[in-house]
């Protein structure tokens, strides 16, 4: 029971838990992998998170998804954990507001609703106007 006593006090000393989110406000994008996957800044109740989210294309699905930022255990076994723990809401608020600025994608458009899916020029426009100084999304959950 040591051990775990040991890593719940390293995980509250070392993650960012908000219990009460009002406010979400996502900068600064920027494209790592051609199309596939990305990193943002986000700061929550006016608190900058120092490390980048990121955003990816879900293979099955092909929406936007958010990826947080983690860190591995120090105690030398396989294990991953969330470096920010977000409120449900803030969790869902989130990944809809991701997927709000990139249309769901899928080949030749098959499947799926009308004016919702962008091709490949459009999708790195959007990439463009996001990575400009000053753009940013704000979520009020209030």
């Amino acid at each position: 029971m040591v051990a775990q006593e040991h890593l719940e006090k390293w995980l509250g000393a070392n993650t960012k838990k908000f219990d009460e989110v009002y406010s979400l406000l996502l900068s600064e994008f920027r494209l790592i992998e051609r199309g596939i996957r990305g990193k943002f800044q986000l700061k929550v109740n006016n608190v900058v998170i120092a490390d980048d989210f990121g955003w990816f294309f879900g293979e099955a699905d092909v929406y936007a998804h958010v990826l947080y930022p983690l860190f591995h255990s120090p105690f030398g076994v396989p294990a991953t954990f969330s470096r920010v723990i977000l409120e449900f809401r803030a969790e869902l608020a989130l990944e809809r507001c991701l997927r709000d600025i990139f249309p769901r994608q899928a080949p030749l458009g098959i499947n799926c609703p009308p004016n919702r899916i962008i091709d490949e020029v459009a999708f790195f426009g959007q990439i463009r106007r996001l990575s400009e100084p000053g753009v940013h999304h704000q979520i009020d959950l209030r």
